[in-house]
């Protein structure tokens, strides 16, 4: 038997993307465009400082 505070992957997944969801930068952007715009962020940011675009 699970103990009371351990969390399924269901509910794992389910509440990161609710937590996605709320930060699109509006309601019309997908869930899916979100991530992929997050994506680049994060690539971007960890290159390396002189190879960044401007």
């Amino acid at each position: 038997m699970a103990v009371a505070n351990e969390r399924t992957t269901v509910e794992i997944k389910r509440d990161l993307h609710d937590r996605l969801e709320r930060l699109k930068p509006y309601e019309s952007m997908s869930y899916h465009d979100l991530i992929d715009k997050m994506a680049d962020e994060f690539e971007e940011n960890r290159r390396d400082p002189n190879e960044r675009s401007p």
